[in-house]
């Protein structure tokens, strides 16, 4: 992901914590009365385990069942009254709840927060009602979806004992035996402020915002968070492949690379070049119609219809670099296959040239530029930065970082981590067929 950076002259980041251990991060932005607030848990499906696997996103679903003070319903009809919008999501990392709204409205905003962080009404029949509403979602959005179940079984078959294996939003058969008791115990352990950051971006002084927090959250009381024992991946010695065979036209592939996250990285003095070259990386790939992927194999070999790169540089634990793409019509996957590990091996042999360089980090520039004039998405940075444990601060060194990479560390990093025994390759194929 792009990083928005502050403008010549804008404020900064103001950042506050209250004696319970609630951070929390304003940034100052008037060019609109509006204000996007947002309250980030440190829990994602990382921290949970076999027999309750997606269960940070079934208490997301519940959080919204309402309070004593506030009954189920009244906290979007609140915020719908008074013009803004509202939502959550769940990740592998955290858990987030944001409303965009009319700064005036903001005291409102908090106090909603702040009362279902104290405790939401848990009723049997609410919580069997939303149980089901999530195993349809991962009916429509999993299973019945090919691609999404390559996906998932891409990262089951990646990792061994990283966590990131866990889906998101669970497995059937966990989802399925829920009980009511395991998102009690979850929301006991986890939604307590010194586990929460909140992020305020818009049209108010720091100053309101704290003297808000303390009136709203200053009371509640500290947990006690677990302490998750690390889950470190073994070493790969071998290349691990899959298949999977589906009701599909045409054939996807993915190749993976196990690779550090810039949250480890940043716990190891002067070892963070890796991951912005990594991303430098992704972006030459696949950051347009003109990058490396979609010029080469789409449209002079034309043996895919679709091709590029995913790198998500913001999170908490080892990942995965990938690089992906659908069969053009009659083109068998295995040609594809070699295609993309040709371009992958071009990283290791030649070095990028100085104006395709320039090009992408222009290209990564701009986009932070742009980012900034969306008030959510410059909280939603600051937010996972913190919620990961890198530390929002780590967002100002973003473009200086960027900068510094160079051809020679693009095809350093290229050597270090795209090896065969590091890597992991997905395919989908037609089930009646050998496209």
């Amino acid at each position: 992901m792009a990083l928005a950076q502050e403008r010549e002259g804008s404020p900064e980041v103001v950042e506050y914590r209250l004696d319970n251990g609630l951070t929390i991060l304003v940034r100052p932005n008037f060019r609109a009365p509006v204000v996007s607030s947002q309250l980030w848990y440190k829990v994602g499906s990382s921290y949970e385990y076999s027999g309750i696997s997606g269960i940070s996103h079934m208490l997301e679903h519940m959080m919204f069942k309402g309070t004593e003070k506030y009954p189920s319903g009244e906290f979007s009809s609140i915020v719908a009254r008074n013009g803004g919008n509202h939502n959550a999501f769940t990740s592998r990392d955290y858990t987030a709840y944001y409303q965009n709204i009319s700064s005036e409205h903001l005291a409102k905003i908090l106090e909603l927060e702040a009362d279902r962080m104290q405790g939401i009404i848990w009723d049997e029949e609410e919580f069997a009602k939303e149980r089901k509403v999530v195993m349809e979602e991962r009916k429509l959005r999993t299973d019945d979806n090919p691609n999404s179940r390559l996906y998932e079984s891409f990262y089951v078959n990646g990792f061994a004992l990283n966590p990131y294996r866990i889906p998101v939003i669970g497995w059937m058969s966990d989802i399925e035996n829920y009980q009511m008791e395991d998102a009690q115990k979850w929301f006991e352990q986890w939604y307590g402020p010194n586990n929460a950051v909140l992020v305020v971006v818009g049209a108010v002084q720091p100053e309101i915002v704290r003297e808000l927090a303390e009136k709203y959250f200053a009371h509640i009381p500290a947990r006690e968070i677990p302490q998750i024992k690390p889950r470190i991946e073994p070493v790969s010695t071998t290349e691990r492949r899959y298949e999977m065979l589906a009701d599909v036209q045409y054939s996807l592939i993915m190749i993976g690379y196990k690779i550090p996250s810039w949250s480890m990285m940043s716990e190891q003095e002067g070892n963070e070049d890796d991951v912005f070259a990594l991303l430098l990386i992704s972006a030459l790939m696949d950051s347009g119609g003109s990058s490396r992927l979609p010029t080469e194999l789409v449209n002079k070999q034309r043996v895919a219809s679709q091709s590029g790169a995913y790198y998500n540089l913001i999170s908490r634990l080892q990942n995965m670099i990938v690089f992906d793409g659908v069969t053009a019509e009659g083109k068998p996957v295995e040609q594809l296959e070699s295609a993309l590990f040709a371009q992958i091996q071009r990283l290791k042999t030649e070095l990028v040239s100085q104006e395709e360089l320039r090009k992408i980090k222009v290209q990564i520039k701009a986009s932070s530029v742009y980012g900034k004039d969306s008030l959510f998405y410059q909280g939603y940075e600051l937010g996972a930065l913190e919620a990961v444990g890198i530390g929002w601060e780590k967002s100002k060194g973003y473009l200086p970082s960027i900068d510094k990479v160079t051809a020679e560390d693009i095809r350093r990093v290229s050597e270090k981590y795209f090896r065969a025994e590091n890597r992991i390759v997905a395919i989908l194929r037609p089930r009646d067929t050998d496209k």
